[in-house]
């Protein structure tokens, strides 16, 4: 049986209030382990809006933030699976910097560094 890693990244540092150090992120990627032969391969990669910081799955849902100061960040609502990701809905986090999710009795929560 395989694995499966969702992998979130930075987009664009220019809106970041830090500058992490490396390359350029992708978004968010899927990742695909075998556990027989020990490879990593990346299933896919998209660039949904900028800033991916946070994940969060409940159920068949993945929830994502963006992580940006220029504006107020956003909360994702993906359906994903092997071949790729579908965007379902978007929403204000009423905050810049969103950098955490979280569930709790039905009810979606995120918090925002600044705001």
């Amino acid at each position: 049986m395989n694995s499966y890693f969702l992998v979130s990244s930075y987009t664009n540092n220019d809106i970041l209030a830090h500058t992490p150090l490396g390359k350029k992120g992708e978004g968010i990627t899927l990742l695909e382990y075998n556990n027989n032969t020990n490879i990593l391969k990346k299933l896919w990669s998209l660039d949904l809006d900028d800033n991916i910081a946070f994940l969060l799955q409940n159920e068949n849902l993945i929830y994502a933030s963006t992580e940006k100061i220029n504006l107020d960040g956003e909360i994702l609502v993906l359906s994903i699976d092997k071949i790729g990701a579908k965007l379902l809905d978007k929403k204000s986090s009423c905050g810049k910097s969103t950098c955490y999710l979280n569930i709790h009795n039905n009810s979606l929560s995120a918090v925002n560094y600044w705001d």
